[in-house]
C-alpha cells in the first residue's frame, strides 16, 4: 500500500499502518513468520532486479505457506520458484 504505484488517494504510512491493523483484526488475516531465505529460491544463474528479488521472496513465502500472492505486477517471474506459477494471483486492472 506505501509503493508509489498503489492508488492510494492521499494516504500516508500512518493511515496505511491503520488500515493493516484493521485487515489483521478482521479473523482472516493468518501471519506467515519470515521462515524462508533468499538462498532457497536464489539457485544457479538466476539474475533478479531489488524490486524482483522482493516480490520472488514473497511469493516463495506464500508457496510454503500453502499459499497465495495477490498482486497487480504481471511481471514476476513465476517460473522460477517450484509452485510458483500455481501460487501467484495476478489481479486484473
Amino acid at each position: 500500500m506505501s509503493s508509489p504505484s498503489f492508488p492510494s488517494l492521499g494516504a500516508n504510512p500512518v493511515d496505511h499502518a491503520r488500515t493493516l491493523g484493521e485487515l489483521c483484526e478482521t479473523g482472516q488475516h493468518h501471519f506467515w513468520p519470515d521462515d524462508i531465505s533468499p538462498r532457497d529460491f536464489l539457485i544457479g544463474n538466476i539474475r533478479l532486479t531489488a524490486a524482483q528479488i522482493t516480490d520472488v521472496y514473497q511469493l516463495a513465502l506464500a508457496v510454503k505457506h500453502g499459499g497465495k500472492l495477490a498482486t497487480f505486477d504481471q511481471r514476476i517471474p513465476a517460473h522460477i520458484i517450484p509452485g510458483g506459477i500455481d501460487a501467484l494471483e495476478v489481479i486484473p486492472t
